[in-house]
C-alpha cells in the first residue's frame, strides 16, 4: 500500500508424520490455516554505502481454514497433529536485519496467542526466535544467499475445557539451522534444515528429529 506498509497472505501446505511406540506410521496432509499479515517498516536506514539497518514489525491473524478433527484422539493421534487448529490465532512478529557489504545478520522473533476451539480446547501459546548470519552473492540474474544460525522455541502445554493439562504437549527446544535462498527478479526460493541441539518436549515423551522446509514465492 505504501513504501512502509504491506499486506501479505500466506497459505501453507502441511504434511505431518508420526511413528508411535509400536513402530506404526501415521500421517496427515493438506492445506493448513491461512495467515493474513500486515507488515510495517519501522526503520530502513543506510549508514554509508556499505552498511544498512532494517526493522520490520508485523501483526498476523491466523484463519481456521485447515482441516480440523475434534475427535482425532479416536485415531490414537494427539490434538496438535491436526493439519489446522480450528481456531483463530494472533501473532506479533519483529524482523531486524543488519548488513555490511555482502554479509549480514538477521534476528527475528514472534509470539502467537491462540484462541480456543469450538470444544474449548486451548492450544498452548508459542514463542520462537531465530538468529542467522548470511552471505549474499549475485551471479548474472541469480542472487544466492546461504545462511546459518540458531533457533529457539517454547510452546505452552495445551489445556482441556476443564482446565486440565493435556499430556504429550508443550515444551521447548534449540535448533541449529543451515539454509539457502535463491532469488531472481520475480521468484524467491528458500530451503532450510533445522537440527535439534537440546530439547524437552511433552515432559520428555517426544524426541524431535531434523526439520526440512522449503518456500517458493512469486514477486510482483
Amino acid at each position: 500500500f505504501t513504501k512502509r506498509l504491506k499486506v501479505l497472505v500466506h497459505q501453507p501446505f502441511r504434511a505431518n508424520f508420526r511413528t508411535n511406540s509400536d513402530n506404526q506410521n501415521q500421517s496427515l496432509k493438506g492445506l493448513s490455516d491461512t495467515l493474513l499479515l500486515i507488515n510495517y517498516t519501522v526503520l530502513n536506514k543506510n549508514f554509508n554505502a556499505n552498511s544498512k539497518l532494517y526493522l520490520e514489525l508485523a501483526g498476523v491473524v491466523k484463519l481456521p481454514i485447515g482441516k480440523y478433527n475434534a475427535d482425532i484422539h479416536q485415531q490414537n493421534l494427539p490434538e496438535n497433529f491436526n493439519i489446522g487448529n480450528g481456531i483463530f490465532g494472533y501473532l506479533g512478529k519483529a524482523n531486524l536485519v543488519a548488513t555490511r557489504k555482502d554479509l549480514g545478520l538477521i534476528w527475528s522473533t514472534q509470539y502467537q496467542y491462540n484462541g480456543k476451539s469450538k470444544n474449548d480446547y486451548q492450544f498452548g501459546h508459542q514463542l520462537s526466535t531465530n538468529l542467522l548470519a548470511f552471505w549474499e552473492k549475485t551471479i548474472s540474474n541469480l542472487t544466492i544467499i546461504p545462511n546459518a544460525g540458531l533457533r529457539y522455541e517454547s510452546i505452552k502445554t495445551d489445556t482441556y475445557a476443564n482446565k486440565n493439562l493435556v499430556p504429550g504437549t508443550g515444551g521447548s527446544g534449540t535448533f541449529a539451522i543451515a539454509a539457502i535462498n535463491l532469488k531472481t527478479k520475480s521468484w524467491l526460493a528458500g530451503f532450510s534444515y533445522a537440527q535439534p541441539i537440546s530439547y524437552n518436549y511433552s515432559q520428555g515423551e517426544v524426541a524431535p528429529k531434523g526439520r526440512f522446509s522449503c518456500q517458493i514465492s512469486y514477486l510482483f
